[in-house]
Formats: C-alpha cells, structure tokens, sequence
C-alpha cells in the first residue's frame, strides 16, 4: 500500500463551488465523485479481501482514513452506513471514496448512490454486461399502450423527465433489457430506479464529461456517430427498450434538422429490430414548429 493521501474538507468545498459556478451540480457531483474514487483507490492500493472479509476491512481503512465511521451490510448490495462525524460532509465525495475503496479491495469496478441515508455499491454496469444472460428475444410485453417496434414520444418535464423514467422502468421490469440515455448523473439514476426494476439496466451519460471506468458519457456533438452506433447496436442485440432523455441538451448543441434526422434513424431501427424507442421531450423548450416536426415521426404516449 502506498502513501496514503490526507483528506481536506476546505478543498472539496472549494473544488465543488468551482465547478458548480463555471458548469453545472450534476457535473461538480460528478466531479467530487471522482476525486473521492481516486482518494478511495488510492489510500486503498494493495489491500485485497473477499467479500466475507470486505466488512471489516473497509471499515478498518475507513476509520484510518478519517473520513467517516461505517457499518457494512452484504446482500443483493453491499450497503454502507455512516455515523457520526465526517472528514468531508459530501455525499458524492464519500460515495466516491467508498466506490474507490471497495473496487480495490474486491479487485472489480463498482459504483455507488445514495439512498435513504446510506451507501449502496454495486458492480459497475459494464462489468455486470459482462457477465449478463442473453436476454429473452420474445418475452410477452404486457404493459398498456407499448408495442415492440414502436417510437414514442412523452410529453415530461425537462429536468428529471418522470413520466419516461416510468414507462422505461416498466418495460425493464416486465424483462426487456433496457438503454437509458439521459442528462441525469447516472448513479443517482441507479440509486433511484435499480431497486424498483429489479435489473441492471445500462446507463449512457449526455455530457460534457470525459467516461470513466464507472460511467460512460457522450458529448453531444458525438450524436450521429457515437451515440447512434450505441443505440443501434443494442436495438439490434436484444430487442431492448430505449430511453432518450436530453434532446434538448443535443438540440442546443447542434442543429435541430441533424437531431430530428438523427430521432428518425433511431426510430426505423427500432421499427426493423423490434424494440422500444422512448423520447422524453418538454414542448416548452422547443420552438413550436420544432416541436410540431418532431412530434410527427413519433406516436404520442397516452394521446
């Protein structure tokens, strides 16, 4: 193990305010997340143990980090509590350490979000690709109003787009293997929509923001080819669900007629592949005559 690096509350504070100021939260939660893994693999390095072991460890190195007091729970997660004081009052800062500091310890990537209080961790959604079961291609999809090689668009407020978030979480419960595409940090979308599917599904970050071992992000002027030959792919793997959320983050980087044609593409894929293509749009961010025009290459969810 190497030098352990100390842990200064003053500096995420600051790294955090920066970030926020010159983009956005979700890029410094981003952000801080990262610097917490980094610690959490760093101070961490060298330390091996299965996963009876993992309790103690984890809490041995964490006290001797000081940043904060844990208890360790292993079930279908690995889910961590903690008491008391801590080193460093960020969440996303002490979701990140935990991250960095279980992916060492247990030798594979893992990820963390927060939910109800504690630390949940799983294995990061490539790693657990990996390791998945072919989906089954003809499943019955018994969900009201969905049919397979169908493209819908669902009028959702811009920001956390409920409304798709529901009708995507349905399909992956009912079996489908599911693509969230999405402007949403994705553990916060694991910590609030894993436990209610009851499958992995696989996350695809619209960002500014380089990928990581944990996340993987596209740039929105890698749409027509990055993105595209992501969605493609898994439509035609496994008759999957897609879930888009973010077309006005994509629309304000680039043209609306390149988007709409891209939109267009993903929908004669589905059409072909016989999966599901979800796009969460709010009319209010769109000019009218943009809105109308992407409106017309999609069935309306619920009209």
């Amino acid at each position: 193990m190497g030098n352990r690096l100390s842990i200064d509350s003053g500096t995420v504070a600051a790294l955090r305010a920066l970030e926020e100021q010159k983009s956005s939260r979700d890029d410094a939660n981003w952000l801080i997340y990262q610097y917490g893994k980094s610690i959490g693999q760093s101070n961490n390095e060298g330390i091996r143990c299965d996963m009876a072991g993992l309790p103690r460890t984890a809490v041995q190195s964490a006290i001797s980090d000081g940043i904060l007091n844990i208890e360790v729970t292993i079930g279908e997660s690995i889910s961590i509590k903690s008491s008391g004081e801590r080193a460093v009052d960020d969440d996303y800062f002490c979701a990140g350490y935990l991250a960095g500091m279980v992916s060492e310890m247990l030798g594979e990537p893992y990820v963390a979000g927060i939910r109800e209080g504690k630390f949940e961790l799983v294995k990061s959604s490539k790693a657990l690709e990996m390791k998945r079961p072919a989906p089954t291609p003809h499943l019955p999809l018994n969900i009201p109003e969905l049919e397979r090689g169908e493209s819908y668009l669902i009028v959702d407020e811009v920001k956390n787009a409920p409304s798709t978030f529901k009708v995507f979480v349905a399909a992956v419960s009912h079996g489908m293997p599911g693509l969230c595409v999405t402007r949403i940090f994705p553990p916060r979308v694991l910590e609030r929509y894993l436990e209610v599917t009851g499958a992995e599904f696989q996350t695809i970050w619209l960002s500014t923001t380089e990928s990581s071992a944990e996340v993987n992000s596209i740039k929105p002027e890698r749409y027509d080819h990055e993105l595209y030959r992501t969605i493609s792919a898994f439509l035609k793997e496994g008759k999957g669900v897609v879930m888009l959320h973010g077309i006005e983050f994509l629309i304000s980087n680039n043209q609306f007629t390149d988007i709409l044609k891209f939109a267009q593409r993903i929908r004669d894929t589905t059409s072909v592949s016989g999966g599901i293509f979800l796009i969460a749009v709010d009319p209010s961010t769109l000019d009218p005559i943009d809105y109308n025009n992407l409106k017309s290459e999609f069935t309306v969810y619920g009209a």
